[in-house]
């Protein structure tokens, strides 16, 4: 929406403009394209807000008298703006940035589509990608779901099916971390290759790390995924309506009284009932059926105390069902499998602005995960109970320094148990005793695990030099048993401006996570198990030719340790021979090439090139050889474009040309009775190989229509148009003999459409 034109009046000269609980307005750039995330706030520091994606911004409970603005920008010239409030109206304000050449260089220019580096942030030598919903809602082979297009990104390998996993520079899934405004999440995507667990409404934006991430997170050898959600709108009601072949979708969001404002979405699938609806129509009831089903939802409620205080609440969820139905014999209908994939959680944030430049963030957060499994006289379930607390405190004591500093505790409870046809060995004498039974056996397990961290982290940036330096340091302790481990984390990032629109940069550090709870059990783990860690290292260049053109690369050596891998050692002790089960014996390293060209030539297009050149591998063992890991794909390429049509229509494509994953071969097998089972038998020259290239081509056109009240936009998203046969796993029969290729998804259209209410 179009703000009213500014007060006539230059920098520095005081109108009489009519004020009540905030300042509104709208920043532009001169060519009318708004300008994101530049900070608007009084030259005291106290009253401070960001600009979102519309240009747009609102400084709530500023006092009535002579008020001096200050709006600063990446990119553009600081612009200052006194006005001079009265009581009884609130002034709407519009402010055309002007570009200043001398910024390039030290960042990308705020106000771009799609990839940009926040105004609000200056440069370090992180690598970071911020990601804005609304063009990343249209990027084709994702149906209209911002976070799968982080898949799109250098330094991420695709999954087998679009699987819902990070997989970061040859790490593996559990590796790398994913929060949710500072809280970490145990999955960002539901089961299978379906979407991401937060609405796409719900989104304000997302970071992407890669690597040599900040001090402030933890707890993650990989790299980071932050997610943080939006406000309501303080203004009005608006809403929306989502529908497509797989699930629908509701978001609504508006003020509750003058200082409360509230959003709140929520989905659900019903690709259980196209299944049923496809089969009984092909005629095939007794056919075996796999009915997946998922839900999510969120409620964020924000309220403002006073001008320096402000509160939030946040309520979240996710829930994943599949059974399966029908004899996979095909001898008819009867009882299948079932299982259920969940959490939920309930955060609270505390926001003060100290004055000065001081900000305080206290945000805790209680929370419950939730799987289960049954087949047959087999069922499992897993029940995990979280804690969290996040204190940040970021400070300014020099103009050219910001400090910042933080408590991170994450407690969790850990309850297993299960009812198994055979009985699990008792791991009081050597593998494989006792293995067997033809009575159902009982087993329940509970364990407490508490992360208790503290870091501290520095951005020193010397006025005209170009150069800015973010030494940081985390000390994690995690305590199992009343039994505490240490890790402290050193680590440190430094970038230089070389001229106005070449920048190097840079980054060394230390990370380190500790094992999963099962792992970590006394009698199904190892309770003496060390925490991971690796050593992660970057050299990187950006490239700003010109204003709508940017290029970035990068260089990465990461080298991990102490990786948790099986064993079969055993350890005598007064209570008799004892097998380790799990040691941290395993090592991995992984290196590579990114780089990524992103070009806005016009408001009409958008589009970037992202490549990956990498190679990952690991060892089980410190005598074992180095193999590579699994889904390390040595080339990565993809290339999304999009244009927006006359009529309101846009079309955009993606091209996805990925290395094989490496595959391993057998020659047949030979039959263990301790087992009872056949163990592969590996060819002498290790059996790797690698499958076919993967080749994938996905259209996606979009189509709007405006009304008085309503916008409608209804897309047709066409996954592999050429339906590409792209080879994903390779599958042996029980005794090693044969194999057979598994194709991935042929073509796949999904056609969708959303209304939403102005």
């Amino acid at each position: 929406m179009e703000a009213p034109p500014a007060p006539s009046a230059a920098p520095g000269v005081a109108p009489v403009v009519p004020a009540a609980t905030a300042i509104r307005g709208r920043l532009l750039t001169p060519a009318g394209v708004p300008v994101v995330d530049a900070r608007v706030a009084t030259d005291d520091g106290i009253y401070e807000t960001w600009s979102v994606l519309d240009g747009s911004f609102a400084l709530e409970g500023v006092p009535p008298g002579e008020i001096h603005l200050v709006v600063e920008a990446a990119g553009f010239q600081p612009l200052t703006y006194v006005v001079t409030l009265l009581p009884g109206m609130a002034p709407e304000l519009a402010f055309t940035l002007t570009p200043d050449p001398k910024a390039k260089g030290r960042g990308r220019k705020a106000g771009n589509d799609g990839l940009t580096v926040k105004g609000k942030r200056k440069p370090t030598g992180l690598t970071r990608y911020t990601l804005e919903r609304e063009i990343l809602r249209q990027v084709p082979g994702t149906f209209g779901d911002p976070l799968r297009a982080v898949q799109n990104l250098p330094g991420i390998n695709r999954a087998p099916y679009g699987l819902g996993v990070l997989l970061i520079r040859g790490t593996g899934p559990n590796d790398s971390s994913t929060f949710i405004d500072g809280h970490e999440i145990p999955l960002l995507y539901h089961f299978f290759a379906g979407p991401s667990v937060l609405a796409p409404d719900m989104l304000a934006r997302i970071d992407y790390l890669p690597g040599n991430f900040s001090a402030r997170y933890g707890r993650a050898i990989g790299g980071v995924l932050d997610v943080q959600t939006r406000r309501g709108d303080s203004d009005h009601w608006t809403g929306s309506f989502d529908l497509d072949f797989f699930d629908a979708g509701l978001f609504a969001q508006g003020p509750v009284g003058e200082d409360t404002n509230i959003a709140v979405a929520g989905r659900r699938s019903y690709i259980d009932a196209v299944l049923r609806g496809a089969t009984a129509a092909a005629g095939a009831e007794d056919t075996a059926l796999l009915l997946p089903v998922y839900y999510d939802y969120q409620a964020r409620v924000d309220h403002r105390l006073s001008n320096r205080h402000k509160l939030s609440a946040l309520f979240f969820g996710s829930e994943d069902h599949f059974s399966l139905v029908g004899d996979p014999g095909g001898n008819g209908p009867q009882g299948g499998a079932s299982g259920r994939l969940g959490f939920h959680r309930a955060k609270f944030d505390w926001d003060a602005n100290l004055g000065g430049g001081t900000t305080l963030n206290v945000s805790p957060v209680v929370g419950v995960d939730v799987s289960t499994a049954e087949a047959e006289d087999i069922t499992v379930d897993a029940l995990v109970w979280e804690y969290a607390l996040r204190a940040d405190l970021s400070l300014r004591p020099l103009e050219t320094l910001t400090l910042r500093t933080g408590l991170d505790v994450l407690g969790r409870y850990a309850e297993f148990s299960a009812s198994l046809p055979f009985r699990i060995p008792n791991y009081r004498g050597f593998p494989g005793a006792g293995f067997l039974d033809n009575e159902p056996q009982s087993i329940s397990r509970s364990l407490p695990v508490q992360n208790i961290a503290l870091y501290v982290e520095g951005v020193w940036s010397p006025e005209d030099t170009g150069f800015s330096l973010t030494p940081g340091l985390r000390a994690d302790t995690f305590t199992i048993h009343g039994d505490p481990r240490p890790m402290i984390d050193p680590r440190l990032n430094a970038r230089q401006a070389l001229t106005d629109t070449v920048a190097l940069k840079g980054g060394i550090g230390r990370f380190s996570q500790q094992p999963t709870e099962f792992r970590l059990d006394d009698e199904l783990g190892n309770p003496e198990l060390d925490p991971e860690w690796a050593m992660q290292y970057a050299l990187g260049l950006e490239v700003e030719p010109e204003p709508d053109t940017t290029l970035s690369a990068e260089v990465y050596y990461t080298r991990r340790y102490d990786l948790v891998e099986r064993t079969d050692e055993i350890v005598v002790t007064d209570a008799g021979p004892t097998p380790t089960r799990f040691a941290n014996i395993g090592e991995g390293r992984s290196f590579g090439f990114e780089v990524m060209l992103r070009r806005q030539t016009t408001s009409r297009t958008n589009g970037w090139i992202s490549y990956s050149l990498s190679r990952a591998e690991e060892k089980e063992a410190p005598d074992a050889p180095w193999q590579r890991v699994f889904a390390n794909q040595t080339h990565h390429l993809v290339a999304v474009w999009q244009i927006k049509l006359p009529s309101n229509i846009s079309v955009g494509t993606r091209l996805q040309l990925v290395s094989g994953n490496p595959v391993q071969r057998y020659t047949g097998a030979t039959y263990s009775a301790d087992r009872l089972q056949y163990e592969p038998v590996i060819p002498p020259d290790d059996g790797e190989s690698k499958q076919a290239l993967f080749h994938q081509v996905d259209i996606r056109v979009d189509k709007t229509w405006q009304g008085p009240v309503f916008e409608t936009t209804a897309y047709l998203d066409l996954i592999n148009i050429e339906n590409a046969w792209n080879p994903e796993f390779l599958r042996y029969d029980y005794r090693f003999r044969e194999s057979a290729t598994v194709r991935g998804f042929p073509i796949l259209p999904s056609l969708g459409v959303q209304v939403v209410l102005k």
